[in-house]
C-alpha cells in the first residue's frame, strides 16, 4: 500500500513536469483555439500561451491564474492544466489518506494478533516457572495456542529447553546435596581431630609438669642425700669421742 502511494504520487509529479516542461508553441502555427475552436483575430481574440503545457488558447480558455512554482506570482494557464493543477492534488490527498487508512487498519490487525501471541507466550512461561514439567506440559495444552508456525516452533523449542533445564537442575540438587553431606562428614572429622589435638597438648602439658616435678624431686633428693652424709659423719664424730 504505501509503495502504491509513493508511486500514484510520482504519477502526479510526472504530469506536472511533463505539462509544464512543455516548449511554447509558436503564434504562427496556431489559427483556430484547440479548446474551442474559435479563431484568432484582433482584436476581438488574441492568443495567450498557457504557461503550464505551452499551448496557443484564446482568453475564454485561460482565464485562470495558479502558482506554478516558476515564478513568484501566479501565471495564466489554460481551463484543462488549471484542473490538473486543482483537482489531481486533492484527488491524490484522498487517495493517500485512503491508502494510509488501509495501512493502520493492516497494522492494527498485526499488532493485535502479536499481542495475542505475546500474551500466550507470558501466560505460558509463567504457568512454566510454577509447575513441574509435567504439569506445565498438560497446562499448557489447555491454553489456546496462536495460529503462527514460527510461534509454535519456538514454543516448542522453549518446552524443550525448560524441560533440559529442569532436568540439569535437579542433577545439580543432587549433586549439591551430595556435596553438602560430604562436607558435613569433612566438618566431623575436623572437630574430632581439633579435640584429639586438643587432648594431646593437655597430656604434653601434664607430662612437662610432671618431668618439671621431677627434676625438683631429684634435687631435693640430693640435698637429703648430703644432709643424711653429713649427720652420718657427725654421729661418728661423737662415737669415737665416747670411746676415748
Amino acid at each position: 500500500l504505501l509503495r502504491y502511494s509513493a508511486r500514484k504520487r510520482w504519477q502526479v509529479s510526472s504530469l506536472r513536469y511533463l505539462l509544464m516542461s512543455r516548449k511554447p508553441v509558436p503564434d504562427a502555427q496556431v489559427n483556430n483555439c484547440p479548446l474551442c475552436g474559435k479563431r484568432f483575430h484582433l482584436p476581438v481574440r488574441a492568443r495567450h500561451h498557457c504557461r503550464a503545457c505551452g499551448r496557443v488558447v484564446c482568453a475564454a480558455c485561460s482565464g485562470n491564474q495558479i502558482h506554478l512554482g516558476t515564478s513568484s506570482g501566479k501565471q495564466r494557464v489554460c481551463d484543462p492544466c488549471f484542473e490538473i493543477q486543482k483537482h489531481v492534488p486533492s484527488a491524490s490527498l484522498h487517495e493517500d489518506f485512503d491508502l494510509t487508512n488501509q495501512v493502520e487498519a493492516s497494522l492494527k490487525a498485526d499488532l493485535k494478533v502479536k499481542f495475542e501471541q505475546s500474551e500466550w507466550c507470558k501466560a505460558f512461561l509463567t504457568m512454566l516457572v510454577q509447575s513441574t514439567p509435567s504439569e506445565g506440559e498438560a497446562k499448557g495444552a489447555a491454553i489456546v495456542m496462536p495460529n503462527n508456525a514460527e510461534v509454535s516452533e519456538l514454543i516448542v523449542q522453549a518446552r524443550r529447553s525448560w524441560n533440559a533445564a529442569h532436568v540439569s537442575l535437579a542433577q545439580e540438587e543432587q549433586e549439591t546435596a551430595r556435596l553438602s553431606s560430604e562436607w558435613e562428614t569433612i566438618e566431623l572429622e575436623c572437630r574430632q581431630i581439633a579435640s584429639a589435638s586438643q587432648e594431646r597438648a593437655r597430656l604434653v602439658e601434664n607430662m612437662e609438669r610432671d618431668l618439671k616435678d621431677r627434676d625438683n624431686a631429684e634435687e631435693r633428693t640430693q640435698e637429703l642425700e648430703l644432709k643424711t652424709k653429713e649427720l652420718e659423719e657427725e654421729l661418728d664424730g661423737l662415737k669415737q669421742r665416747m670411746r676415748a
